[in-house]
């Protein structure tokens, strides 16, 4: 059995093997199916291209010759003796010219003459045999009514010299028409009379002697029932892509373009048809080498299985005996294997690996004894979480949760130790549910509760830690309650009054460009009072300052009685207030609290032994879309409580906008007749 070891191939040899086969077939089937999908269709595009030039061609062809023809009928239309038929109806200097033979050099079927009112003076046809004098059918198709005979009228009313040609049908089939006005070349003035030259569609080809036209060459009318079905088609609906139209078959290919009459309408198709030579020889092509890239396949297959299974294989093998007799599990025995190749070297590999986690190990142990000591000794607190419960705390996180030892927190979960109501500890719950690995942290700032129901907030970062095993949760807690407080504190006085506790200019001012931007968006009107105290000044002159702190302080706590909890009481200066009403303020309602603070202001205010009295002008401006800034609303707000002081103090003045300023007042305004200037 050992030969067979020896000589036969082994997993990792017929497998690599496979593979390599397996991917150079996919790779020759790639190669067939790219060159069937792209070089096909190239080829078709290539055989197309061919045969819309051969069909561009053949109309160039037919142009060409037809133009050949116009030409010479130029000519004899500038014979003097052509102008003298016309004239004179006397055909005996023409005679000479109506043969067979003369008919035949020029390439012309018939010819026929009209004068200058466009009527029929001479119609001459040659049938190869003999010359055939004003043939019945000749002369009844080119009559006045008929397609001819429009075009025919079109040069007789309007003098024109130009020489008309294209196809017109006639009664016994399609004939390209050359129809030229008569006139000497010296002559001057309107043409005597008309010349028309004819020559059968399928017979103008043959004038051009450069070109050969094998029997593929078809020329129908586009009425012909020889047309094939989709080539009506194409003409029914009036060609479309273009005046060349393609049809592939398996084994030729038809272009077929249309030739346009005087109309400019389709009148006549030309078609060629040739062999794909191009697509067949690439097809073969291809099918060659795709079974010349199997063959080299199946060999390379062949190859590389027994040079895998001799020059690596049984090597291999003898390696993996060698490590399976390595027991057990933590079995640090360096490997012993002789030789100088590749094998060798992945064995003095596998010892690095050994080597490796005997350092490891050593070096896990002396991490655990540190990670123990700093463990116990920090300042901050710090917990080891196993399926969610608390197994080991330092002295640290007792002192945070008022816990007189460590002890009396093991066993509690981590859902009891954080505050319910705290949204953010969801992040820290997450990592309890799975789906993290270890090494994976999350900070996040969130509230702990105490087993006596007081709560604290920390800084917490969670570590997922891997012992043994066994997953485990690691937290560091931050304690930041004092540092929350002091930042609480700081902000408040960014944006409060030191000395009444109201709101400051800032505030006031960011929270009156919320109430715009809810006007503009939402609807919702908003109204801003502004206050300045009357005789504040006289006081405190009177009592000193600190008397007319008391008596700021005194007079914010009247004010903040009398407004709403969600409306913005602010003391923007000295003795200046300013109060926003939001949430749809109306009129009678804003004038209504006004009235009510100028009341409250006015009473005496007891400092010490001595009383206090001052009023108050109040400016009233209700908002509107017209506002968009902030500073507008203020200052007219400011202006109108600067009118109150000009009329007298101690009252309530409405700010109304000039109408100058493209703003009027809103309707619920202008319906108060009485509001405009409310005496206290």
């Amino acid at each position: 059995m050992r030969w067979k070891r020896s000589w036969l191939p082994g997993p990792l040899a017929r497998r690599t093997a496979l593979i390599l086969t397996s991917s150079c077939m996919v790779l020759a089937l790639l190669i067939g199916l790219l060159g069937r999908g792209l070089l096909i269709p190239s080829f078709d595009a290539a055989e197309r291209r061919l045969a819309e030039d051969a069909a561009t061609h053949t109309r160039d062809v037919f142009l060409e010759s037809a133009y050949g023809l116009s030409r010479s009928a130029s000519d004899w239309a500038n014979w003097d003796e052509t102008d003298h038929f016309i004239r004179t109806g006397d055909a005996k200097i023409l005679r000479g010219m109506f043969s067979p033979k003369r008919f035949g050099d020029i390439g012309i079927d018939f010819m026929a003459f009209f004068n200058a009112e466009g009527l029929m003076l001479l119609s001459v046809e040659n049938t190869s045999k003999a010359m055939v004098y004003n043939p019945p059918w000749l002369v009844k198709g080119l009559v006045a009514d008929s397609e001819f005979g429009r075009h025919l009228f079109q040069l007789v009313t309007t003098s024109n010299r130009a020489v008309l040609s294209g196809v017109v049908r006639l009664p016994i089939g399609a004939y390209y028409i050359i129809l030229t006005p008569v006139r000497p070349t010296a002559a001057k003035g309107a043409p005597s009379g008309y010349m028309a030259w004819g020559v059968r569609a399928d017979k103008i080809l043959l004038r051009n002697k450069a070109t050969f036209f094998s029997s593929d060459t078809r020329i129908l009318s586009v009425t012909s029932r020889d047309l094939p079905d989709e080539v009506t088609a194409w003409v029914a609906q009036k060609m479309p892509g273009g005046d060349v139209l393609v049809l592939p078959g398996d084994h030729r290919i038809e272009s077929w373009i249309a030739v346009r009459n005087l109309d400019n309408k389709p009148a006549l198709l030309l078609g060629r048809s040739a062999k794909r030579e191009v697509s067949a020889l690439g097809v073969s092509n291809i099918n060659i080498m795709a079974l010349v890239s199997i063959a080299g396949i199946l060999l390379i297959g062949l190859l590389a299985l027994y040079l895998l299974q001799f020059r690596v294989g049984r090597r291999l093998h003898h390696l993996l005996m060698a490590i399976r007799r390595i027991r057990g599990e933590g079995q640090v025995e360096r490997l012993m294997l002789d030789g100088r190749d590749e094998v060798t070297d992945l064995a003095g590999a596998i010892n690095e690996l050994i080597d490796d986690k005997n350092r490891m190990l050593h070096e896990r142990d002396e991490s655990e004894q540190r990670f123990a000591s700093v463990f116990a000794s920090s300042i901050d607190g710090m917990l080891l979480l196993r399926d969610g419960q608390a197994c080991e705390i330092n002295a640290s996180a007792a002192l945070l949760f008022h816990e007189s030892s460590p002890q009396q927190l093991l066993g509690r979960s981590l859902a009891e130790m954080l505050d319910p109501t705290d949204m953010r500890a969801v992040q820290l719950l997450a990592m309890l549910d799975g789906g993290v690995n270890a090494g994976d942290t999350k900070r996040c700032e969130c509230r702990f509760r105490r087993a006596d129901g007081s709560v604290f907030d920390c800084d917490a970062t969670a570590t997922v830690l891997l012992q043994n095993g066994c997953k485990l949760l690691h937290l560091h807690l931050d304690d930041i309650t004092e540092r929350k407080t002091i930042l609480h504190q700081i902000r408040h006085m960014a944006f409060h009054d030191t000395l009444t506790g109201l709101v400051n200019r800032n505030l006031f001012h960011d929270r009156l460009e919320q109430a715009l931007r809810q006007q503009q968006r939402d609807g919702l009107q908003f109204a801003v009072l502004f206050i300045d105290l009357d005789g504040f000044k006289a006081v405190n002159d009177r009592f000193g300052h600190a008397a007319g702190d008391a008596l700021l302080q005194a007079l914010s706590l009247r004010m903040s009685a009398c407004v709403r909890s969600h409306d913005t009481l602010a003391r923007l200066s000295g003795d200046e207030f300013a109060l926003l009403l939001t949430g749809s303020a109306q009129p009678m309602a804003v004038l209504h609290l006004a009235k009510r603070l100028l009341a409250e202001l006015r009473h005496p205010v007891v400092l010490g032994a001595d009383l206090a009295q001052v009023g108050a002008s109040i400016g009233v401006l209700l908002g509107h879309r017209g506002y968009t800034d902030a500073e507008c609303v203020l200052h007219d707000a400011d202006l109108a409580m600067y009118q109150a002081k000009r009329g007298g103090r101690n009252r309530i003045v409405l700010y109304r906008p000039d109408p100058s300023e493209g703003m009027a007042a809103p309707d619920c305004v202008k319906d108060c007749a009485y509001v405009q200037q409310a005496q206290a």
